[in-house]
């Protein structure tokens, strides 16, 4: 049976508090989505991962996750990100949002039902449909020859088939958007975890304030742990198509000013 287990630390020292080992022991994929730090920052925790497990690294605009510490569904967006385009611009923080994932593959692998896609700025994107994720700032594979994290052009998460995923892309309140895909869970699984991947005119920059989208999780789907990042470019299916087990035929496509949203439901 799959498993996904994911929390938000304050910095990657704290990551030692998070139980992946059994998890991913088998095999399967850490995700780290990092805001405030770097690379070398992360190597310690690393090296303590089972052999097996495929570790990968972001560096976003901003962060969204569970805190491990209180349970409480939260977001950090850079200091004065999307200032740039005239909004009010992030209040700043750190942190690194964990997911682990067993049963997760990477590109070698090949397709996958449903793919998580993060695309470093300015690189090719990895390629999969139907997909959720964004655009980060960039990113990284663990090395454990070379015994560091080397810079990747993206990455590509292929989650296993018993995952059921249900994906919205939204541009306007959460609530919603949430609703429909909660309304429409296969009724045998249940819902491991949600995924947010909004744009960095989101957030403060579009609400007027922050955890807006996380709180609005937890107001619906209580218990339910949150994972995702501020994206300058999200990818999901095209905005009018919604749903569970959408195939390939919806594509991967790049969008601005929404929240693409993915409930992962487990058997």
């Amino acid at each position: 049976m799959t498993v996904i287990r994911t929390a938000l630390f304050p910095t990657p020292t704290d990551l030692g508090n998070f139980a992946t080992v059994d998890t991913v022991k088998n095999g399967g994929v850490l995700l780290l989505l990092s805001l405030g730090f770097v690379p070398e920052d992360f190597a310690e925790f690393a090296r303590s991962q089972p052999k097996e497990a495929t570790i990968l690294l972001a560096d976003c605009y901003g962060i969204l996750g569970t805190e491990a510490a209180t349970g409480r569904n939260r977001e950090f967006m850079e200091q004065g990100r999307g200032q740039e385009y005239g909004g009010v611009g992030g209040n700043g923080g750190r942190g690194v949002t964990a997911a682990a994932i067993a049963g997760a593959v990477t590109d070698e692998a090949g397709p996958a039902p449903t793919n998580l896609i993060i695309a470093a700025h300015g690189k090719p994107r990895p390629q999969g449909s139907p997909c959720f994720g964004g655009v980060a700032k960039a990113t990284w594979r663990w090395d454990r020859e070379a015994d560091r994290f080397v810079p990747t052009a993206g990455l590509r998460i292929g989650l296993p088939p018993d995952i059921k995923v249900g994906l919205r892309v939204f541009s306007g309140e959460p609530d919603p958007a949430l609703a429909e895909l909660r309304e429409a869970m296969p009724p045998d699984h249940r819902l491991a975890a949600v995924a947010l991947f909004p744009c960095y005119m989101r957030g403060i920059n579009y609400y007027g304030r922050d955890d807006v989208e996380p709180e609005a999780v937890a107001r619906l789907l209580p218990g339910v742990p949150v994972f995702g990042m501020f994206c300058h470019g999200e990818l999901g299916p095209p905005q009018q198509i919604s749903g569970y087990d959408l195939g390939k035929a919806s594509a991967c496509s790049q969008h601005s000013m929404v929240t693409v949203a993915a409930f992962l439901a487990v058997p």
